[in-house]
């Protein structure tokens, strides 16, 4: 018996890094999508920019600020946003029966964000942003 409990391994979430990572350019996505199993929480995308460049490498700018990106690319947390206020009782299927709710939303506004950023001086490397925090516990057994 003692031999079994032994054997049972159980994996426990990293704690999500404190300060600001960088990544080889190629290793930001396996990062990304390694998140909800290494470090408990999932990064969906809210938006992306690439600048146009000139044939040196360097952004075009026409007008405004200068900026020193090639790319980038903003993650949200997978419970960012609001809940939908619905009632218990949804309509369902072909059949249109009324039926329980399944599960409620998780949403709950979560502010924390990832920016990811090649910058036009190191454009063989990425790096990875934090930008607030999770007001959730990251990692529970309820998160997905």
């Amino acid at each position: 018996m003692s031999s079994q409990l032994n054997q049972t391994l159980v994996k426990f979430y990293e704690p999500l890094p404190q300060n600001d990572i960088i990544l080889p350019e190629t290793e930001w996505e396996k990062f990304v999508n390694e998140a909800p199993s290494r470090y408990g929480v999932k990064w969906i995308i809210k938006n992306e920019h690439t600048a146009v460049l000139t044939s040196d490498g360097r952004p075009l700018i026409k007008r405004g600020p200068q900026i020193d990106y090639i790319w980038y690319k903003t993650f949200i947390c997978h419970r960012s946003g609001h809940k939908q206020i619905r009632k218990d009782i949804m309509i369902g299927g072909a059949s249109g029966q009324k039926r329980p709710m399944q599960k409620r939303s998780k949403k709950d506004g979560c502010p924390a964000k990832i920016k990811i950023i090649s910058y036009v001086n190191n454009p063989g490397s990425v790096s990875v942003i934090y930008m607030n925090t999770h007001n959730h516990n990251v990692g529970s057994t309820e998160e997905f």
